[in-house]
């Protein structure tokens, strides 16, 4: 599913590098990935995973596991009051990203469990009249997510939908106690939430030709998020995204598109019983997306994420373009 979590474009590092610890974690799943292969005796003719976004899959089937491997990369540099975009003369530059590793497996013909853990980059820098630069940078593991999804009806001979539901949590894995000088870090710049929130699930997809060459999906994610030891609440959040979940190219070229449109609404933040301000609002996207499968039954996705409205709480500071890279590998 679509959503997520900015720098100039000259301050774009290497994937893996840009992160403290992260090259050992992305060469070892990258040699499991590669391991199992020799381990599969039967495996699917292309890996299953979606340029689009973890959540926008559906369920496997028992005993078959999917893994992958996605870097995001959202920079959040566009200044909004309302849905007016204002003139910044701050030089203020936000960047947030991420490592994720992604496992999904089918418990039974029914049932699949999906997972996701992080490793994230907050950054920020802000000049100020006397053109110092005050920047931060905070980076360490972030909050996981696991979600059972059950599936309703899954595609079969005479039909090529699937519907399936879900339930999950956010668990709180990452630092959310991070100071500098004492002082603690604003609770958006932390790599975790310090806070339990559940997580429901709904998806649909159609589809459109006998080969599941061409698919339509529609997914719906709503997270009911917790209050941390701080008693500081982010917004409940909801995400929907429709549209074209894979669109096979012509002449066997081994490559499919996606393109989706999402919408997300996240109400204002809360410390006890007091709504925070310049949080919460209304956001549209548009992600269009691509999958190459490569040798070994590994699918390479790239997409990028565009907004198209954008309707805040107040004034903040709201995402310019975010990209993801994704590598799976069905087993």
């Amino acid at each position: 599913m679509i959503d997520t979590a900015r720098h100039r474009s000259s301050r774009l590092v290497a994937l893996g590098g840009s992160f403290a610890g992260i090259p050992p974690l992305l060469i070892l799943s990258l040699a499991f990935l590669l391991w199992t292969t020799q381990l599969s005796g039967q495996t699917c003719s292309c890996a299953s995973g979606s340029a689009l976004g973890p959540f926008e899959t559906g369920t496997l089937n028992r005993g078959t596991w999917n893994m992958g491997l996605s870097y995001n990369r959202q920079v959040i540099d566009d200044l909004y009051q309302g849905n007016r975009q204002l003139v910044d003369g701050t030089e203020r530059s936000r960047s947030a990203q991420s490592l994720q590793l992604l496992m999904d497996y089918g418990i039974s013909r029914r049932l699949t469990l999906s997972s996701t853990f992080s490793l994230v980059r907050q950054e920020r820098e802000v000049r100020n009249s006397s053109g110092a630069d005050n920047s931060l940078q905070v980076d360490g593991p972030g909050d996981a997510l696991v979600i059972l999804k059950y599936s309703l009806a899954k595609p079969g001979i005479f039909s090529g939908r699937e519907v399936a539901v879900g339930i999950g949590s956010k668990i709180p894995l990452g630092e959310s106690n991070d100071r500098r000088s004492g002082i603690l870090t604003a609770e958006d710049m932390q790599p975790g939430s310090g806070a339990w929130d559940w997580i429901f699930w709904a998806y649909a997809s159609q589809q459109l030709d006998p080969a599941g060459q061409y698919s339509l999906m529609l997914s719906v994610f709503y997270r009911l998020n917790g209050e941390n030891d701080r008693n500081y609440h982010f917004g409940d959040d909801l995400s929907a995204s429709f549209g074209v979940n894979r669109f096979t190219l012509p002449f066997y070229t081994p490559a499919s598109l996606g393109l989706l449109m999402s919408y997300r609404h996240a109400a204002a933040g809360s410390r006890g019983v007091t709504e925070i301000p310049n949080t919460g609002g209304d956001w549209l996207y548009i992600t269009p997306g691509a999958n190459l499968d490569l040798p070994w039954d590994l699918s390479l996705g790239l997409s990028w994420e565009l907004p198209l409205y954008r309707n805040v709480k107040g004034v903040q500071f709201s995402t310019s373009y975010s990209t993801r890279i994704s590598l799976f590998r069905l087993m």
